[in-house]
Order: C-alpha cells, then structure tokens, then sequence
C-alpha cells in the first residue's frame, strides 16, 4: 500500500507489501546436450542414455572405412545414428550411422565423414542419438482402438534398450522413411 506520511504519531512511515508476484524466466536454445540437465528436473526423471564412450581414436585411411576407436563398444549396434562431441576436428563432430562393429573397440561409420585425430580430446565421444530402420520395415497396425508400430522382420524393438514410456520419432521427409501403408503416413 501506499505510504502515509502525515499520522498521528508525525513519524515518516513507508509502504507495506500487501502482495508480490515473484517470477523469472530465461532464453535458450533447445539443442542435443544443452537442455538435458534442465529437462530432467521438468520430466522428473533421469535421462537413460542408450551408448554413450569416449573416443581415443578417429582412425581414416584408404583401405578401411572409417572408425571411432573407444574403451568399449557396449551399448552400440549395428545402424545405430550416433553423433560425435567435443572433437577438435569439427568433421568429427557429426551425425554418422554405425555400418560395423569391427571389434571390442571400434565401431565403423559410413566412410569418407571423419578426419584422422590420433589424439582427441579426453571429452571426445560418441553417444548414439537415435536407430536407423531398413526402408520400407515398420509399418502402422490399429490394435483395438490404439495404432501399434511394428517391423516386418527386420528391427527388434526389443534389442533398442526402449522402456515404457519413452518418446520415439519415427520417419522422415524422405519418401524412403515412410511406412509401407501410405495410409499410415
């Protein structure tokens, strides 16, 4: 309330809060890693990352496609979409599709992305962002009143490590990441 300088007891007195409304608020860009800290407060749970190693390695040369080298390769899988972070060679911070695991620790990407860095960042990873279907596997079936996406033989959901609950996005701009009903797209 306002204050009220002329009272009975001639003192200056100032105003009182009778209400505050307290609030705040922020920009930010909603990129891969930036918002994952904040959003696990929203969500109310922790992220569940699906493969995430260090690289010790980017290894390119002419007769072998090229290779993240890392501690271990658990986690990872064949057509997995994993993105590369914090490389000093910007090339090998990209979004690249696993076409092999060649051993314990090394997993295979589409040649002719990466740049060689023997000795990368010690924050240097790849962490697998996503899964990549054979064109034309999953499609839409409506079982009772809710749509059921399942493969026609190819991808085993089972083996993507999914837990009830959690968001996937399926397809594309591409006319090969439709399903195969056209209905369903």
């Amino acid at each position: 309330v306002a204050r009220n300088p002329i009272n009975a007891n001639r003192q200056r007195k100032k105003g009182v809060v009778t209400d505050l409304d307290a609030s705040g608020g922020f920009a930010n860009d909603l990129t891969q890693t930036n918002m994952q800290d904040l959003l696990q407060g929203f969500f109310f749970a922790d992220l569940r990352p699906k493969g995430e190693e260090l690289v010790t390695a980017v290894d390119v040369d002419t007769t072998n496609p090229d290779e993240y080298e890392v501690a271990s390769t658990t986690g990872f899988q064949v057509n997995d979409i994993i993105q590369g972070q914090n490389f000093t060679n910007e090339e090998n911070n990209t979004v690249n599709v696993v076409t092999a695991i060649v051993s314990d620790t090394s997993v295979e990407v589409v040649d002719g992305v990466l740049v060689d860095e023997v000795s990368p960042p010690a924050t240097a990873q790849i962490v697998v962002v996503g899964h990549e279907a054979v064109s034309g596997d999953l499609d839409v079936v409506v079982s009772g009143t809710l749509p059921v996406i399942f493969s026609n033989g190819t991808l085993d959901f089972t083996t993507l490590g999914l837990i009830p609950g959690e968001w996937i996005f399926v397809g594309g701009d591409g006319a090969s990441e439709d399903f195969v009903n056209a209905a369903n797209n």
